[in-house]
């Protein structure tokens, strides 16, 4: 294993202790939130989009201790909309697990989501930066973008035909800001110039982008087992995917 990939291991680890050391001060009083919410991160994951930022605060010189808040805050933002994202497919499985809605109820899956949403405000805001004004502004643009873009998403579904630029503002708004909004804190948090952050941001697009389209193809012909979500789920419930799009 080379030096890279032992770091990216060690920032998952890091990322992992200050998830749970987070949930544990949040003291969450009711036991119907406290529980899924624990829940949804039991079975641990991949954590790009902390590592991503994690590694743009390094990559313009910064401490990674530092921008570990803002870390914990991006993944809790990204698995809020996995938790909605999940009640508006009718999806009965995620990582492997039965979703939120599925092992509980539609009501608390909604409330583990509101939840969500307030304790990554929470930890963002324990970011100890100059800069915290931006990093909050770009946070929560992110969170506004999440929202238009799936409503994007569901009015696709009703519609016989989606043009391909259409499809790519749909996925920029979904998927692609919030990882571009995690490369853009960290290098906010790593105290990056002007031209740094800007080209983090633009880098996380890109990167996002490319993840959904991804995604759409490991929709089709993934490992279901491995994938940890029904296959073919998104051409049942007619999604506008890139390959169905390509293919009309």
């Amino acid at each position: 294993m080379d030096q890279f990939q032992q770091s990216i291991k060690g920032w998952r680890i890091l990322i992992e202790r200050q998830l749970r050391l987070f949930l544990r001060a949040s003291r969450l009083k009711s036991r119907a939130v406290a529980v899924p919410v624990h829940y949804v991160f039991a079975n641990g994951g991949k954590r790009i989009r902390p590592v991503l930022l994690l590694l743009a605060c390094k990559t313009v010189g910064g401490r990674v201790r530092d921008a570990l808040p803002a870390a914990v805050a991006i993944e809790l933002l990204h698995n809020f909309t996995l938790v909605h994202d999940d009640i508006m497919d009718k999806a009965t499985s995620r990582r492997g697990r039965p979703t939120v809605h599925t092992k509980w109820d539609q009501s608390t899956a909604i409330l583990v989501g509101d939840e969500l949403m307030a304790l990554a405000y929470r930890s963002l805001l324990q970011t100890k930066s100059a800069r915290l004004h931006a990093i909050a502004d770009t946070f929560t643009q992110a969170f506004v973008e999440v929202c238009e873009g799936q409503g994007l998403d569901k009015e696709f579904e009703t519609q016989r035909r989606v043009s391909l630029p259409r499809y790519l503002t749909m996925i920029e708004q979904k998927t692609a800001k919030v990882i571009s909004a995690a490369a853009e804190i960290g290098a906010l948090v790593g105290r990056g110039t002007v031209r740094q952050v800007t080209a983090l941001q633009r880098y996380g697009l890109h990167l996002g982008r490319a993840f959904q389209v991804q995604d759409d193809l490991l929709d089709v012909v993934a490992d279901e087992a491995k994938f940890g979500k029904t296959v073919g789920r998104d051409i049942v419930s007619g999604k506008k995917t890139y390959l169905l799009i390509r293919a009309d």
